[in-house]
């Protein structure tokens, strides 16, 4: 696991950005994910609908930004 960014204090609010290399980097990160956290990434979507099945080039990719809120926690 690769720690980007940190911002927290102990029992407080805060962020940490980080970047999954290995299976057992999901085991360190159950360990610190509680029930009510938020996780946002972004990532890249192309719309695949029938509509553009058909199309001679690829449709255009569209940037998102997900945002997911914990409910449970279970490895």
């Amino acid at each position: 696991m690769k720690i980007v960014q940190q911002d927290f204090a102990l029992n407080q609010p805060g962020s940490v950005k980080i970047i999954v290399e290995e299976q057992d980097d999901l085991w360190l990160a159950y360990n610190i994910i509680a029930k009510g956290d938020t996780f946002v990434a972004d990532t890249t979507r192309r719309d695949v609908s029938s509509d553009n099945l058909n199309r001679k080039k690829p449709a255009p990719r569209v940037k998102i930004r997900l945002q997911i809120k914990v409910t449970d926690v279970c490895y």
